[in-house]
């Protein structure tokens, strides 16, 4: 007990003994109030949607990469597209210039991927220049667009692609 300035002993054990108590209490009744009760159940069905979902993204591939995004061997590859893509042109009717196709810089070789860097231009009819793109979409290994300009003329468009496509540098891809 308190009596004009002075302490009991008493005083001395209890005021902090009850302060303790009253904050454990208080944290036991905000640690349950912060658990739903349906925890367990929510943390399921997250799991099964991750699992899900890696399984879409991935094509059930170990990789995470689908099935014909990325081409086996990057010293093959830029000759391999540029190929493909006169021959696409060709069969299309449409004049190409400027082809590139090369290796990126090293420094982004990264996550086992190594970018090909894409660079063309195209001209002819609407129709043709669209079925180049329509083809270049359906190309393996994937191409993906950076830059597409496309501009039309008076009897035909003219077309200036850049994109890149991406080779596995580890054995495993």
């Amino acid at each position: 007990m308190i009596r004009k300035g002075k302490f009991t002993a008493n005083a001395l054990v209890g005021v902090p003994a009850v302060v303790g108590i009253t904050a454990l209490a208080m944290f036991l009744a905000l640690w349950l109030i912060a658990q739903p009760s349906d925890l367990t159940q929510r943390m399921a069905r997250i799991d099964q949607q991750t699992a899900l979902a890696e399984t879409v993204l991935t094509g059930e591939r170990a990789h995470g990469y689908l099935a014909g995004a990325v081409c086996q061997d990057a010293r093959t590859a830029p000759d391999l597209v540029r190929q493909r893509l006169k021959s696409a042109a060709v069969a299309k009717g449409l004049a190409l210039a400027n082809v590139s196709a090369a290796p990126g810089a090293p420094n982004e070789a990264i996550g086992g991927l190594e970018p090909i860097s894409l660079a063309f231009e195209a001209s002819g009819p609407y129709d043709a220049v669209i079925g180049l793109l329509g083809a270049l979409a359906q190309a393996q290994p994937q191409v993906f667009a950076d830059t597409v300009d496309l501009k039309s003329q008076v009897s035909s468009v003219s077309l200036k692609f850049t994109g890149r496509l991406f080779c596995s540098t580890t054995a495993r891809l």
